[in-house]
């Protein structure tokens, strides 16, 4: 089950978040809990699609819009994170510890210019 992951959030009404870790590192609590109740209600739909899972691999790809230098897992990282805790929070999946999310892989893709995203692959371990 693949799920389209957005590369920002909106958290003001003329302000994007970057979905990377040094923003994350560097941003205020509240725009960090901002950002993540947003990333939430952008992917809602999306995860209340996905089956339940006791145990999974989860692989995220990105595809930059530009041809800039990019480090994969400053990107993929934050991806994780949020998506994971949406994951969790929808009753999809028990936990994000290591018990139920065996495995994770970050991949570059390609550059996609029309349609900048992440990728996440989820692949049920338990089958």
């Amino acid at each position: 089950m693949i799920v389209m992951c957005p590369l920002s959030v909106q958290v003001t009404s003329k302000k994007y978040w970057i979905l990377n870790l040094n923003n994350y590192r560097n941003a205020h609590y509240r725009t960090l809990a901002k950002a993540k109740r947003e990333y939430a209600r952008v992917m809602a739909r999306q995860v209340r699609c996905l089956p339940g899972w006791n145990r999974v691999s989860v692989r995220f790809t990105l595809y930059p819009g530009s041809a800039r230098r990019v480090d994969t897992s400053n990107v993929c990282s934050i991806q994780e994170k949020f998506l994971m805790d949406a994951v969790v929070r929808a009753g999809k999946l028990p936990d994000d510890d290591w018990r139920h999310v065996v495995k994770t892989t970050y991949l570059f893709g390609e550059v996609d210019r029309a349609r900048p995203r992440v990728e996440a692959e989820f692949i049920d371990m338990d089958i």
